[in-house]
């Protein structure tokens, strides 16, 4: 999780200050997820150009088209949506006005954070949540995994000290004996 998050950062950085996306492995969909982002944003701009009024582009339905496409349509734009509506975020790499959730005229003029911003702060608490509770975990079950350890180490009740267990191999042969 957090080499991803590390990775999406970078990209949207240098993407940001070089206009180039970084050579890492999420670099093809950062690049797609940032093309579509800038297909809604497109779709936008042409719908409050129909309606100025227009504060959501969800409200916009099929004025809403970028490259003759109806951006309602691209896998992006819910996931967008939802993106913007629980972080209050901007846009996609950049700080931007949001083209969702807006419900004053005074906000479609203020810019939001970029929302993978939001989103690797998010991953990053979700990857330390994650070490902590590995950690929680790990320290009783190597106490649990040390105790049974020297349990098993210790002389069973109800026997002799003096007897000796029967041995394992057969006398000769130097293996378990099964015929």
């Amino acid at each position: 999780v957090a080499a991803a998050s590390h990775w999406v950062f970078d990209g949207c950085v240098m993407y940001r200050t070089e206009g180039i996306w970084s050579e890492n492995r999420v670099k093809e969909k950062l690049q797609a997820a940032h093309e579509q982002y800038e297909q809604l944003t497109c779709g936008f701009r042409r719908c409050r150009l129909l309606n100025p009024l227009t504060l959501d582009l969800a409200n916009c339905g099929p004025r809403a088209r970028c490259k003759g496409q109806r951006v309602d349509s691209l896998r992006f734009f819910s996931w967008m949506q939802h993106v913007q509506e629980t972080f209050h975020c901007g846009g996609f790499c950049q700080p931007e006005v949001p083209i969702f959730g807006l419900s004053t005229m005074k906000e479609t003029l203020e810019e939001r954070p970029a929302c993978v911003d939001a989103i690797v702060e998010l991953l990053q608490i979700a990857g330390k949540g994650f070490g902590a509770t590995a950690v929680v975990l790990a320290v009783p079950m190597a106490l649990m995994a040390i105790r049974l350890a020297c349990v098993a180490s210790e002389e069973v009740p109800g026997s002799s000290s003096g007897s000796e267990a029967a041995p394992l191999t057969r006398r000769g042969t130097g293996h378990r004996g099964h015929r």
